[in-house]
């Protein structure tokens, strides 16, 4: 060491300049290592700084997803409005700040009867730093059972109502309210024609027989007609809600002898659906057919869910669709759009909105029969199921009479 400082200071002394050379060296090697360790601790502190705008994001995020899910937020205010409104749809995102930060609600998307799914974006103003919340939660809520009123009655008809030959309504679990109702007109063709209840309606009461109502008959005026329930847009655009349907099977889908303990959870069928001979088949969700429906044989139909067709549904021979509140649904203009024909004994609601439903044979609806029209013959009996007004089947349909909405997320994660 003491070689190595003389050699400096005799090299610093020299007059040639060298001194000078060796100077600058040693303050160039200096400020190359100040540099970088100044570059290294500008680094920390800008990952430290990024790392602490990270975190405010998301802490920025989730206090918007909170805020918004809570009564009088965007997403609330939107679940609401997709629950009550079946043409709503999530418009422009919607901004805001919380917690210090500013977000963005992107999205809120309705992906099943009850889930839904938002999208937040959040930031630190003046900074770069983003983050984006995607979440799953479930809608809870109580509906008014009376919203659907055309569903309070053994049968409904938006035109005219129809019963002939030996025909009747009633009632179960208590006897006597198989109330009917028309926007136009009621027809008895035949006796004994029986309603076990009362009758409503706003055009003819025609009795071509004796009286066949037990209780009182009332004549409306035009303010007292009822409307037909919209079908969820969401349930049948299938373009515009991909997310609605988990599952599509392409053509026709057909079970008969054999096929027993089969679940049809919610799916879209592009062909018919047949359930004939001794089958039996579970319903659960929405299936939407874009065919026909064929019930038949002896088969058995059980299950909570909803049937929904584009074309025809036909209910034959000793087939049994007990779907426990469920509902068979038709969408098409034709009369009949629904028919029920032999001893076929259903626990369901049909609902023909723009077309006929036709009933016949010996065969026992418990539940309601809701059509454009509405023609009932033969044996058969139509029990009005007065547990549907306490039924959360309505639910699915999510429109109306919306109470006590909250919303719990079981799904979350960060993009």
């Amino acid at each position: 060491m003491r070689k190595w400082l003389g050699k400096f200071f005799r090299i610093i002394k020299k007059p040639d300049g060298s001194a000078l050379v060796l100077v600058l060296l040693v303050v160039t090697m200096l400020l190359i290592l100040g540099v970088a360790a100044l570059n290294v601790s500008n680094d920390k502190n800008r990952m430290t700084y990024i790392e602490e705008d990270g975190t405010q994001a998301l802490y920025t995020a989730e206090s918007a997803l909170n805020v918004n899910m809570e009564s009088g937020g965007v997403i609330y205010e939107a679940v609401y409005d997709y629950l009550t409104d079946s043409l709503y749809s999530f418009g422009s995102p919607v901004s805001g700040t919380a917690a210090g930060g500013e977000y963005r609600i992107v999205s809120v998307i309705r992906q099943s009867p009850t889930t839904f799914k938002a999208v937040v974006e959040s930031e630190v103003p003046g900074t770069q730093v983003k983050r984006r919340i995607t979440t799953v939660f479930e809608a809870a809520y109580t509906l008014d059972t009376g919203f659907f009123e055309v569903f309070e009655y053994a049968i409904f008809a938006d035109g005219d109502l129809t019963m002939q030959g030996k025909a009747n309504t009633d009632s179960a679990p208590e006897t006597g309210e198989g109330d009917i109702r028309s926007n136009e007109d009621i027809i008895f063709e035949g006796n004994p024609v029986e309603v076990n209840g009362e009758a409503f309606y706003i055009g003819d009461l025609d009795m071509r027989v004796t009286d066949n109502v037990t209780g009182n008959e009332y004549e409306l005026d035009s303010d007292d007609i009822l409307l037909m329930p919209e079908i969820p847009e969401e349930w049948v655009d299938t373009e515009g809600y991909p997310d609605f349907y988990p599952l599509t099977i392409e053509g026709d889908v057909s079970y008969a002898a054999g096929d027993v303990g089969i679940n049809l959870t919610q799916r879209h069928i592009t062909g018919n659906l047949s359930i004939d001979s001794t089958a039996e088949v579970n319903i659960s969700g929405v299936i939407l057919v874009d065919g026909d429906v064929l019930f038949a044989g002896q088969s058995q139909i059980t299950g909570d869910g909803i049937v929904l067709s584009r074309g025809t549904v036909m209910l034959e021979g000793q087939s049994d669709a007990v779907l426990d509140l469920g509902m068979i649904i038709s969408l098409a203009d034709t009369d009949p759009a629904i028919q029920a024909s032999g001893q076929n004994d259903s626990t369901v609601v049909l609902y023909a909105p723009d077309g006929g439903i036709t009933l016949t044979g010996k065969g026992e609806i418990c539940g309601s029969v809701v059509g454009e029209t509405v023609f009932a013959t033969g044996q058969g009996t139509i029990v009005y199921n007065q547990n549907l007004a306490d039924s959360s089947m309505f639910d699915l349909f999510g429109t109306g009479g919306l109470e006590n909405l909250s919303l719990r997320i079981i799904d979350w994660k960060e993009n």
